[in-house]
């Protein structure tokens, strides 16, 4: 708009007109993926004809929201997340907003997980044993193997062999003291640690596309050790004590190496 005065000037104004439509109703889409007792979900928040919205999303017991929904950090269409069996914050809710309107989508992922397990070797062995993690059957013919581990909360891959050719993962805690043996499938692992307790996953992909999964949970124990010379001490000196209150003398014969005698 150019507007002029009287004076001869003039006041020159620039509007920018956006026309907006209402949010309408979005939808949410799910797509999960589970494994070894564990429900991992993608959640997209669909909008049709969205421009100029921002999202948000937050979870609670309830599929209407209420004060005490927690709000997640994510302000975008996807969010990634897993679900445990013990969960009761199962519902999702997708607020989609511009600067008229607002509308939100809600679901429910409970029923989109049934926890299937997954059946686990158990392998046990001391601290200092060489372990080999190997399937009891495996097909003469495949075209790629992978290990993976997970230690905790943190999952790592180990190796991948394919074409008589091995990637190993040099970033891993114990990458110097594994190997693998295309022959049985077996992942050795040398002087095992108590660190190296955890869930270890073979995934093998066959000729005709599909993937056998095996799972192993190894456990590395401590051997119980014998008395140290504090615990020994402590132990005879109760042994004393119990002598001068009861009046009682009590002989103990502890282990330990035979005494020379001249």
């Amino acid at each position: 708009m150019d507007l002029m005065l009287g004076d001869g000037s003039g006041i020159t104004n620039n509007f920018q007109l956006f026309v907006i439509d209402h949010v309408q109703q979005p939808r949410i889409k799910a797509s999960t993926s589970q494994e070894c007792g564990r429900c991992y979900l993608t959640l997209s928040c669909l909008v049709p004809k969205a421009a100029w919205v921002t999202y948000s999303w937050s979870r609670g017991v309830s599929s209407h929201p209420t004060p005490e929904d927690h709000w997640l950090q994510e302000h975008q269409a996807n969010v990634q997340l897993e679900i445990t069996k013990s969960d009761s914050n199962t519902f999702y809710h997708c607020n989609v907003s511009n600067a008229i309107s607002w509308a939100m989508a809600t679901i429910d992922v409970k029923p989109l997980c049934n926890y299937t397990g997954c059946q686990e070797v158990k392998v046990e062995a001391a601290v200092g044993e060489m372990v080999q993690l190997q399937p009891k059957t495996w097909p003469l013919y495949w075209l790629a193997i992978h290990w993976e581990v997970e230690l905790g909360s943190q999952t790592y891959w180990i190796l991948r062999h394919e074409q008589n050719s091995t990637s190993a993962n040099l970033l891993l805690p114990f990458a110097d003291r594994v190997s693998f043996h295309p022959g049985n499938l077996s992942l050795q692992i040398n002087s095992v640690t108590e660190k190296e307790s955890g869930l270890y996953t073979m995934d093998l992909k066959l000729g005709d596309g599909s993937n056998i999964t095996s799972y192993f949970r190894l456990f590395v124990l401590v051997p119980a050790s014998s008395l140290s010379y504090c615990q020994a001490k402590g132990h005879i000196l109760l042994l004393v004590l119990g002598a001068l209150i009861t009046g009682t003398v009590a002989v103990n014969i502890m282990a330990g190496k035979q005494e020379k005698w001249d």
